[in-house]
């Protein structure tokens, strides 16, 4: 639909409650809300099948802000794993390098020294120190994953959550219009029997 800018100045008189539509621009369009027309319109299923539409609307639009924070999370935690892996990668490397010096200067001290000795258990220390830093990294990545499978869980529940609103509008839709014909077929038997 195209709009229009208007200059709209309001009537001294209040002959109708309609106010002209805005698009989400803020620019005023040619023809009225519709919903707002029948919410005034007085007819109770127009105000029905309107008010269903407007609160399917809004969990549909609370539904699309939930599955992009929950997808938005997923990818968080996706990339924190990725980095927990990394870390543990760094550690495997910095722990080759250490065990590499530390063998060199055991065996610079000597075989049997007492500085061989000091070397090897500083060899022993710094290993289990890599060791659990490498589980504290396995336990992270394994963390994210979990967290990332439960926020892909959870967007996936709010696209079913928004195809509900969806066809939840739908049918309100199709409740006004078999509403506007059953409505319009009572009115014309009615006029044939007058």
């Amino acid at each position: 639909m195209s709009t229009v800018e208007l200059n709209v100045t309001k009537p001294s008189s209040t002959a109708t409650n309609v106010q002209p539509a805005s698009d989400s621009d803020g620019t005023a369009t040619l023809l009225p809300d519709p919903e707002t027309a029948l919410l005034s319109s007085g007819d109770v299923g127009a105000e029905f099948a309107a008010l269903a539409v407007e609160n399917g609307k809004v969990e549909r639009a609370a539904a699309r802000e939930e599955r992009e924070a929950d997808q938005a999370r997923a990818e968080s935690e996706e990339a924190q794993e990725v980095q927990a892996i990394r870390a543990e990668a760094s550690s495997l490397r910095t722990e080759a390098w250490v065990d590499a010096g530390t063998t060199l200067a055991a065996q610079a001290a000597g075989k049997d020294s007492t500085g061989a000795a000091i070397v090897k258990a500083g060899k022993a220390l710094a290993d289990g120190y890599f060791a659990a830093g490498q589980k504290d990294d396995e336990a992270n990545a394994k963390a994210c994953e979990a967290a990332a499978t439960d926020a892909k869980s959870a967007a996936d529940d709010a696209h079913d959550t928004l195809t509900g609103a969806n066809d939840f509008i739908k049918s309100a839709l199709d409740f006004y219009q078999e509403y506007v014909t059953t409505r319009a077929q009572t009115l014309t038997v009615a006029a044939q029997k007058a």
